[in-house]
């Protein structure tokens, strides 16, 4: 594909990953089947697909908490092979520290990269302002609603300058209004920030309104069945919802699901639409 050769900040390359069947038996079973995408810098991209394609694996792999069976995954044309401080991940679960308070959770990874308290203190009080969490510094997680958890997850992650962050369905477990203000949050944000985003999400909705680009996945083995660009204007605000276009837009996108969920076979061919 000549990924490598187009400027990409993340790169994925013919990723393939399989599993022992149950029981430990010989039999593998495949998850992702010939998996390759490309980010560039200051992208925010989405992984769009059926529940059971292997977003979530492959994020995983992408983050190294998992290795490929084959293939490979780079970052700044480095290839990686475990956990890296140039990837930050927000999962569905906030995995905030319990015992410490907001401020302490935004910090955490500050302090253990030995920052000076100086920094600390200026970068942590910056984050919590981004969020929208001026108030809450001394909050602990279990004062705190779920919306406030994810900005908490998310200025932890981001106030150690990734080059890449990776989420993976982050707003899912929300209700309806905190999700459409997490993602109104994550438009502010990401339009202040020189930020790589890399979304996970099995919400059309969500994926034209936050990204760049969608890639759609097929139902698995996960393979990518479309790379989708999204040429709406930014800033964005929800708002673009009730426009015709992206009704358009959605529709494209659900018949692209139709035809993942089904193997990528072939359905009716939709007009030319903005995307």
């Amino acid at each position: 594909m000549g990924l490598r050769e187009r400027g990409c900040l993340l790169v994925v390359e013919d990723v393939c990953k399989s599993f022992n069947g149950p029981n430990g038996r010989e039999e593998f079973m495949t998850v992702l089947n010939r998996v390759n995408l490309c980010v560039r810098s200051g992208q925010l991209a989405c992984i769009l697909g059926p529940s059971g394609c292997g977003k979530s694996t492959l994020l995983n792999i992408i983050a190294g908490f998992e290795r490929p069976t084959s293939g490979c995954v780079l970052v700044n044309n480095r290839k990686i092979d475990g956990p890296g401080s140039d990837r930050g991940v927000v999962f569905q679960e906030d995995a905030l520290f319990p015992w410490l308070s907001v401020r302490q959770n935004i910090g955490y990874g500050l302090v253990r990269a030995g920052r000076s308290q100086k920094e600390i203190r200026e970068k942590v009080c910056r984050f919590i302002q981004l969020v929208g969490l001026e108030g809450y510094s001394e909050f602990y997680p279990d004062q705190l609603s779920g919306g406030m958890k994810q900005r908490v997850a998310l200025a932890r992650v981001l106030v150690n300058e990734p080059d890449a962050l990776l989420m993976d369905e982050p707003f899912a477990a929300l209700d309806a209004m905190a999700r459409a203000s997490m993602q109104s949050l994550l438009l502010d944000v990401w339009g202040t920030l020189p930020q790589t985003i890399l979304f996970i999400t099995h919400d059309v909705d969500e994926a034209l309104i936050l990204s760049d680009r969608i890639y759609v996945m097929t139902a698995g083995p996960g393979s990518i069945l479309e790379d989708v660009l999204v040429a709406f204007p930014r800033p964005r605000t929800l708002e673009i919802m009730a426009t015709a276009d992206f009704q358009a837009a959605k529709l494209k996108l659900v018949k692209l699901l139709e035809r993942a969920r089904d193997g990528g076979r072939p359905l009716e061919i939709i007009p030319n639409c903005p995307m």
